[in-house]
């Protein structure tokens, strides 16, 4: 099944992060739209929604912040690769990946979600620019 991803077309990370999963998308499952683009509007998701966060839209519904982060992930063939490979080195491994999957991280996983979404104009490696509708910045 396919599914969308809306995301900042003017967030270097953003940008990086589309390129990295575009070539990890083996199967072509994954959907990229700039948040900025007239694309987006039509999943009814309101501007200001977009702006904070990315999100993921799929057959089970919108999801966005760190649920959007993990759907992708999910969907990506390499994860699971990476995880039988990590399992096998180390059996306990498993337990770290159940974990980072499972609702217990969901709280701290859209914390830090939050703080990179909200900090990504100023984290290295994003662009210089920093949008006319950040009021947080001084």
């Amino acid at each position: 099944m396919r599914a969308t991803v809306i995301y900042d077309g003017d967030c270097g990370i953003c940008n990086r992060l589309r390129e990295l999963c575009g070539a990890l998308d083996w199967f072509g499952t994954l959907d990229w739209i700039p948040q900025q683009s007239p694309e987006a509007a039509r999943f009814g998701i309101p501007a200001d929604a977009l702006r904070d966060s990315m999100y993921l839209i799929s057959a089970d519904g919108p999801r966005h912040g760190w649920s959007a982060v993990k759907g992708v992930a999910l969907r990506l063939p390499v994860t699971y690769i990476a995880g039988a490979l990590a399992i096998r080195k180390r059996p306990l491994a498993a337990l770290a990946l159940a974990a980072l999957f499972s609702p217990l991280m969901d709280a701290p996983g859209e914390r830090a979600y939050k703080w990179v979404a909200q900090n990504r104009y100023r984290l290295p490696g994003s662009t210089c620019a920093v949008p006319v509708w950040d009021n947080r910045v001084e």
